[in-house]
């Protein structure tokens, strides 16, 4: 059915209350995956029982930025996070620091929810010839940065471009935006910077 300037005004709310609805219903996954803490499984060894309590589900969860509040939008989340950074060394901004200097520069940054990495705070960019796509994410420190690198390498698993690497508490991420021989170096480079801070 199509609906045209002439089709009745009930007939146009009612599409358009089916609409928000699923609007509301396929944009649900993205806003409540930010709005819980320690939800997400861990992939069990062989052998071991699936079955986790409430209470041992939070002793594997990253410690992190606190769950988000009901009403928080994405701006004030994002907002909250930059607000809040942890004062580590070395943090994001000394990481593209050392990239620039090993000529891997990421010359635009933009942060990102870090929340979607159970980190405190998240910022990204593509390197100058945008084959490469970097973010670092902070974390109060080395215990959360290794749950949050454990974490962060079970996403997306069929996404063998992408390089997870944890050094004190951070985590970086590389995802090669071509494939050939250069960006795979530049991916190397990136990451041997990073881990050696």
């Amino acid at each position: 059915m199509t609906l045209s300037p002439t089709s009745s005004p009930a007939l146009r709310r009612a599409t358009a209350a089916r609409l928000s609805g699923l609007l509301a219903v396929m944009l649900l996954p993205y806003v409540a995956c930010g709005c819980t803490k320690g939800t997400a499984q861990e992939a069990a060894p062989a052998g071991a029982s699936t079955t986790a309590t409430p209470a041992a589900a939070n002793a594997t969860a990253p410690a992190g930025p606190a769950a988000a509040s009901p009403g928080d939008s994405l701006f004030s989340r994002l907002g909250h996070e930059a607000a809040h950074r942890p004062g580590i060394k070395p943090g994001a901004d000394d990481v593209y620091a050392a990239l620039e200097k090993a000529g891997a520069p990421v010359p635009t940054r933009k942060q990102s929810l870090g929340t979607t990495y159970h980190a405190a705070y998240c910022t990204g960019g593509y390197t100058a010839d945008t084959a490469l796509a970097v973010d670092v994410c902070e974390y109060p420190d080395e215990t959360a940065a290794r749950a949050g690198y454990e974490y962060t390498r079970k996403l997306f698993p069929g996404m063998t471009s992408r390089t997870v690497a944890a050094n004190k508490a951070t985590v970086l991420v590389a995802i090669e935006q071509k494939s050939d021989d250069a960006t795979v170096a530049l991916r190397k480079k990136v990451v041997s910077t990073y881990q050696a801070l």
